[in-house]
């Protein structure tokens, strides 16, 4: 039975065909003053503007790599090819169970690896690992081979239910033996077992095929506690099963994300029930993107070999079915197309950015996959939205904030080094708009508002000193010598307050009041590659929090001195304060998820805003 999965999953997801470049920037932050580049160039994905804000994804997934006549896989292919659509190929690494060595390089795979190779660097194509050799051992134990091919050399378990299964080691599995109910490669087998068996496909897909896959797919869309485990040892960074496997939707398990949902079954006797299953497919599909919000991805999996007919040839009426299927959903006018490697949200460095608009709203963005700009917002009567896509590319943490009411703006470093910002007004989003200048590599801006509705930017120029940027100053250099991102607030009307980590990962201070410039030193010591955060509230109390060299949120006021707030953070934080004795930090977790941890008359506890 081809299977058709839609995931429904709020996820950040990537786009195909993204470019890295952006237009160069005229003006270099070398010198003490620069007037900035006025260029209203937008930073997009080729063929993709900064526009799309409420888009759903598509992610295909081709299953079985290895069985099928290979016509089959390169008539599918070639529609995707076509529609510019990318997709998942599940590669199995060793489709005889009996088989020595590396199949993927001996001769009778030799048509399939070729093709393989043809397509390994498009963009359109992600080799995912789809198990070793797609054995079901749970149902039919072990195959009809000597001992010694078992497994091509996978060193076996011992164990009274057969070679497959160590009563116990899995809790809640102890009754289950070969022969189990459900199909499964892994199903049952010990740790050690399915880690050899994993590790030896990977391997001969590296050798073979020269890419290291990221995506595992269990066959059967089955695996146990030991598949994770095995998968997460193994760097795989995205579990893509069934629905029955681990009863989640989307979620992080044993370190590693799983992905899975409601299934529904495709693959028909003859053209004629083609025709009607497919038009049952397509209702399917759309009901669960009319029921989905901007950011939410659908996965829909199937096996090349359903396209053959009974004779073994390619069908072009199911070709056909299927160019069909996708046309339709192009002309949704609400869907983006990526692959399963392109869904993970957030790259694993880059810090948050949060403003507040008002005392009862809060504003987060964040640099998703293939660096574009994506924002989610809070406000007291809906809570938390989806996250909307808002482009660009970026190549650091972005900054905000909101000189008013129903305004923010978005500041960023591009591909090309140099800043540019987006605005919200009017309840739109403007385009993308070029500052220029060039930054650190790894370090992003610091925004500030004060007096009427003004906005600044902090940045590291290139020679690792402070820069300060307003539309109407242009450039300035402010000196020191800075190892991370800086970080800025505006306590009162006149007065400035600049953060910065220094050459001996202390925390500096630059203030500007009474129309100078003073630099001192706070102390402490700050992670190495993040930077500080700073709020201010109250009567024009000012505070910053760092991570700690222990990835611990540490808090600093010049009252209190440090104070340890817990957590495990991998990026900088970022803080705001809504109102008069509220505090919102964000940060990025050891799960690659999005952490809130809010003050409100004492600390509450840290809060998931979404795993990523």
């Amino acid at each position: 039975m081809l299977i058709a999965l839609l995931l429904l999953t709020m996820l950040f997801t990537g786009l195909v065909n993204v470019s890295a470049t952006a237009q160069t920037s005229s003006g270099f932050i070398n010198s003490s003053t620069l007037t900035a580049a006025s260029v209203n160039a937008p930073v997009t994905a080729a063929g993709v503007t900064s526009s799309i804000t409420a888009k759903k994804y598509v992610v295909f997934r081709d299953d079985d790599v290895g069985f099928g006549n290979l016509s089959a896989l390169e008539a599918v292919d070639q529609v995707h090819i076509e529609e510019n659509v990318p997709v998942t190929l599940a590669i199995i690494p060793h489709p005889n169970p009996c088989g020595t060595g590396n199949e993927l390089l001996q001769p009778q795979f030799a048509p399939v690896l070729n093709y393989l190779l043809s397509i390994v660097n498009n963009p359109l194509f992600e080799f995912a690992q789809h198990g070793y050799n797609h054995y079901d051992y749970t149902q039919d134990g072990p195959p009809s081979c000597s001992a010694s091919t078992v497994g091509a050399g996978v060193p076996q378990v011992v164990g009274p239910a057969g070679p497959y299964y160590e009563v116990g080691e899995i809790p809640g599995l102890g009754a289950q033996l070969v022969g189990a109910a459900r199909p499964s490669e892994f199903i049952g087998r010990s740790y050690a077992d399915q880690y050899n068996a994993i590790t030896q496909g990977r391997d001969d897909m590296i050798q073979a095929l020269g890419v290291a896959p990221t995506t595992f797919i269990p066959p059967f869309d089955a695996g146990d506690q030991n598949t994770l485990k095995a998968a997460t040892a193994l760097g795989f960074t995205l579990y893509s099963t069934g629905p029955g496997d681990f009863n989640v939707n989307n979620a992080v398990l044993d370190g590693i994300m799983v992905q899975a949902s409601a299934s529904f079954g495709i693959g028909w006797a003859n053209d004629t029930a083609w025709k009607t299953g497919m038009s049952s497919l397509t209702a399917q599909t759309d009901a669960a993107l009319n029921s989905a919000t901007a950011g939410e991805s659908v996965v829909v999996a199937y096996h090349f070999w359903e396209f053959e007919n009974p004779n073994s040839a390619v069908d072009p009426a199911r070709i056909a079915l299927f160019q069909q299927y996708i046309d339709h959903l192009k002309s949704r006018g609400d869907v983006l197309f990526t692959t399963l490697d392109g869904q993970p949200l957030m790259n694993p460095s880059p810090a948050p950015a949060v403003c507040a608009q008002n005392a009862n709203s809060l504003d987060v963005f964040a640099q998703g996959t293939y660096h574009a700009l994506w924002n989610k917002h809070w406000d007291s009567t809906a809570g938390w939205s989806c996250w909307e896509y808002l482009g660009g590319y970026l190549t650091s943490s972005p900054a905000a904030t909101s000189p008013a009411n129903g305004v923010i703006a978005v500041f960023v470093r591009g591909s090309d080094g140099a800043l540019y910002s987006r605005q919200f007004s009017g309840g739109v989003w403007g385009s993308w708009k070029k500052i220029g200048g060039q930054l650190l590599a790894g370090t992003g801006p610091a925004a500030y508002n004060w007096g009427s509705a003004q906005t600044g930017v902090f940045v590291t120029g290139t020679n690792h000193a402070l820069y300060q940027w307003t539309g109407s100053t242009g450039w300035v250099n402010l000196g020191g010598y800075l190892t991370s991102s800086p970080a800025a607030t505006s306590p009162a009307n006149g007065v400035i307050a600049v953060f910065v980590r220094g050459s001996d990962g202390a925390l500096y201070k630059d203030t500007y009041a009474g129309g100078q410039w003073a630099w001192s030193k706070i102390g402490g010591q700050l992670l190495a590659g993040t930077g500080p955060a700073a709020y201010n509230w109250g009567s024009a109390q000012t505070g910053v929090f760092v991570t700690g060299t222990s990835h611990a949120l540490y808090q600093w006021t010049g009252s209190t001195g440090w104070v340890n707030l817990g957590g495990y953070l991998t990026s900088s934080p970022a803080a705001t304060s809504p109102a008069n004795g509220v505090i919102d930090v964000f940060v990025r977790g050891g799960d690659n998820g999005l952490w809130q941890k809010a003050y409100n008359n004492g600390w509450y506890a840290w809060k998931s805003i979404g795993t990523m």
